[in-house]
């Protein structure tokens, strides 16, 4: 049932339900062999025609406890945390790798030079006309791409940020209960490549740039001395 110090969740799941309808219906779970040797479990113990003898209940009737069942909700909750986040991780790549890709695209057409040929000047004219609009073209376009991109970079990091909170509450949660975290719980999560909290926070919420303005005015208040004819050097 256990494996690194956590419940084996699916396996947890289908003992809890097999035990909910064995205690709902008032069996006992047994097992027992077939003519063939094989093995079974059931609710029933009831073997088969041919089938050996019973050998005797292996799980006795019971309703599992409040604790059993939040411990398993807990697992299966951080479980599925983790598996968003994952997800969340791979599409979040993909995301800064276009972005990446947008943002490394040069326009390449050829812009034909100038001529002085008085035949061939307004022809000249209008293909470096057409030249630099269509550059200015691609610049909108490609302006317009990123910033669609980096809407959707920051709408899947906000989605990673709500994750982690939520995983921090499950957390908080489960030691409020127990009063410490217990053996079974993991307060950490294997998401590669997901970014952790704080990664992701930084990245949607980069800091500041300093204000030069306050550099400037620290200088000055440094230098008193200078006067309006260092300015003008």
């Amino acid at each position: 049932m256990a494996r690194f110090g956590e419940f084996n969740t699916v396996a947890a799941l289908v003992l809890l339900a097999l035990l909910q309808a064995a205690a709902a219906r008032g069996d006992e779970v047994r097992k027992w062999r077939d003519a063939e040797g094989n093995l079974h479990y059931s609710i029933t113990g009831t073997p088969g025609s041919g089938g050996a003898l019973d050998e005797g209940p292996i799980v006795s009737v019971r309703e599992p406890t409040a604790d059993e069942k939040f411990s398993i909700e807990a697992s299966l909750r951080r479980r599925e945390l983790e598996r968003k986040l994952k997800a969340a991780g791979r599409e979040l790549e993909d995301e800064q790798e276009e972005l990446r890709g947008t943002q490394a695209k040069a326009f390449g057409a050829w812009v034909p030079a100038l001529t002085l040929n008085p035949q061939r000047a307004q022809a000249s004219l209008d293909a470096q006309r057409d030249a630099f609009l269509a550059a200015a073209q691609f610049d909108q376009e490609k302006m317009a791409t990123l910033r669609r991109l980096k809407r959707r970079e920051r709408k899947k990091l906000g989605e990673i940020v709500a994750m982690w909170k939520e995983f921090e509450a499950l957390g908080a949660e489960v030691r409020s209960r127990y009063g410490k975290a217990p053996d079974w719980w993991r307060d950490r999560l294997d998401c590669k490549p997901c970014p952790s909290a704080e990664e992701a926070e930084k990245a949607l919420h980069p800091p500041t740039p300093a204000d030069d303005s306050h550099k400037l005015e620290k200088a000055g208040s440094d230098d008193e001395d200078w006067d309006d004819e260092d300015w003008d050097e």
